[in-house]
């Protein structure tokens, strides 16, 4: 219902005679003459009622401070918590981890070899380990997840790994499989596409032991998938997953190891906020070999140019994507859609086999026309952000993502990442008309720039922590007062002087924190409602 302002107002000014009198103060003292902060009720008077401006900047500045200091006063406690966390130390066989190095037909790289031992190390003790893997899209996650399966299987423990989609289920059940099996690991896909007598056979043998790593959907966290030991949880692109969807499956084990993986590099500064509970791995640099992707921003008038390049690759036997925003024509926003653009495309290469694929389509529909591609059936795959995550065919060395400016700096970079698999030359042409000089220097960014992790950061300045990956499916906090990108030095502060507070006092037994120890224990009980 829509309030006057003048009736918000008198609300607000009837709160405070009522409610500021007995008000204490979240930040200690000590910390407050430090920084220079106001009380708590200095505060809000001077949120609303300053004298001058000054006062009103004090006011703001206080309240960020206080936001994020109360934020990573409950990450601190979290982080305490889990060093006492209850795990189960896995002596896993280095001998045989020894004969799985030496049976890659590739060398690790230096950033594999550095994550696989911090991942042994956290397994080796009895303690949970809850780690973080970012790595660029291409940098070789994957074979980093098969080692962490194949030490916790030869410890004697059982391992699962979910992933979001049907399409990248089935290749990882390739990969990994292709590299375990010779060594007598027994491994299954469960997916909502199993059949029924399959998946039956695969819930007696997860439960019986026989099955040493299943790999799936969330077809893994329903009730009917019981398994023997489950000593290790592996969620791939974890972000897409919810709270409730994780810990369905990390309750299916004994205090499992946990390790998440994400394609979608976070900058440091908001894995500090949101994954401070979490140690964090990173694979920097792309496998030995690797070439990079050649990249370059079109406009409309230059079509004859993105012509020119598919008609030169098509005719080397290559593949290609074309990538648009949408699926159907809309009437509120001029863009490509993928049907329109998959019949100008089927007119303008009647020689090619060009195939519409997207994310509405019944997920058997989408595995058969990936297969297809994988196949070397289809020419020109017609495609929407659907193929953004693992799809991997080595053979599609060219992609053109049309209306470019339309999505995130961070998702096109996940985009081109589907193409340079293979050892051929790559490339990806981004094809946008922006209107305005931001959307240009974002496109000047993403053609210019290789580097995951920078175009995180970039796309954080640019656009904000809020639609860096959309709040829903990033769990990001949503703050009322700081901004992590442009207050980020007040969060680092806050943060150094939470983690100093319970290192001394991790269950808030002085005076001095009575107060803070009232707000945090209040803010759970409303955070528990919510």
């Amino acid at each position: 219902r829509h309030i006057k302002q003048k009736k918000l107002q008198g609300l607000i000014d009837q709160a405070i005679s009522e409610c500021l009198p007995g008000i204490g103060n979240a930040v200690p003292d000590e910390i407050r003459q430090k920084y220079r902060l106001l009380t708590d009720c200095d505060l809000v008077m001077a949120m609303h009622h300053p004298n001058n401006p000054d006062e009103a900047r004090a006011g703001r500045r206080s309240a960020v401070f206080r936001e994020f200091f109360l934020f990573q006063m409950q990450m601190a406690q979290l982080s305490s918590s889990n060093k006492k966390r209850i795990g189960h130390a896995k002596k896993y066989d280095l001998g045989e981890i020894a004969a799985l190095t030496k049976s890659l037909p590739f060398e690790l790289s230096a950033d594999q070899k550095k994550v696989i031992n911090e991942i042994f190390a956290d397994m080796f003790v009895d303690k949970q380990m809850q780690r973080l893997l970012q790595g660029d899209v291409g940098s070789g996650k994957t074979v980093v997840a098969v080692f962490a399966i194949y030490g916790a299987i030869t410890a004697g423990y059982q391992a699962a790994l979910m992933v979001p989609t049907e399409i990248l289920a089935n290749q990882h059940f390739r990969k990994i499989s292709e590299m375990l099996e010779p060594f007598g690991v027994r491994c299954a896909l469960l997916t909502g596409s199993t059949k029924a007598m399959e998946r039956r056979e695969i819930y007696k043998e997860l439960a019986d032991g026989m099955i040493n790593v299943v790999i799936g959907t969330h077809a893994l966290i329903q009730d009917k998938v019981i398994f023997k030991k489950l000593g290790l949880v592996i969620i791939d692109e974890q972000h897409r997953f919810g709270v409730a969807q994780r810990l369905a499956l990390i309750n299916k084990g004994d205090h499992p190891d946990i390790l998440a993986m994400t394609a979608t590099p976070i900058p440091r500064s908001l894995a500090l906020t949101v994954y401070g509970e979490t140690d964090l791995s990173e694979i920097r640099h792309l496998p030995a070999g690797r070439k990079p992707i050649i990249s370059a921003w079109k406009t409309s008038d230059q079509m004859d140019d993105v012509y020119r390049l598919m008609r030169e690759q098509l005719a080397q036997g290559f593949q290609i994507y074309a990538v648009t925003p949408l699926i159907t024509e809309s009437e509120s926003m001029d863009l490509e859609n993928a049907e329109a653009l998959c019949q100008r495309l089927t007119h303008d290469f009647p020689d090619q086999r060009v195939v519409l694929l997207h994310g509405k389509m019944a997920s058997a529909d989408k595995d058969e026309i990936m297969t297809r591609f994988s196949e070397g059936e289809i020419d020109i795959l017609v495609t929407t952000s659907v193929i953004e995550v693992g799809v991997d065919v080595a053979n599609a060395n060219l992609m053109i993502i049309f209306d470019a400016d339309r999505f995130g700096l961070s998702q096109l970079h996940q985009l081109r990442g589907r193409i340079g698999r293979g050892q051929t030359q790559s490339y990806c042409l981004f094809v946008a008309d922006p209107k305005t000089e931001a959307g240009k220097k974002r496109m000047q960014i993403v053609a210019e720039t290789r580097d995951g992790f920078k175009l995180a950061e970039e796309d954080l300045k640019m656009r904000g922590e809020g639609d860096l990956f959309g709040k829903a499916q990033s769990g990001l906090p949503e703050f009322k007062m700081g901004s992590v990108v442009s207050d980020y030095p007040v969060m680092v502060a806050a943060r150094e002087v939470a983690q100093e507070i319970v290192a001394k006092d991790p269950e808030l037994k002085t005076d001095q924190l009575a107060d803070l120890k009232h707000v945090l224990e209040y803010n759970k009980l409303v955070q528990a409602r919510s």
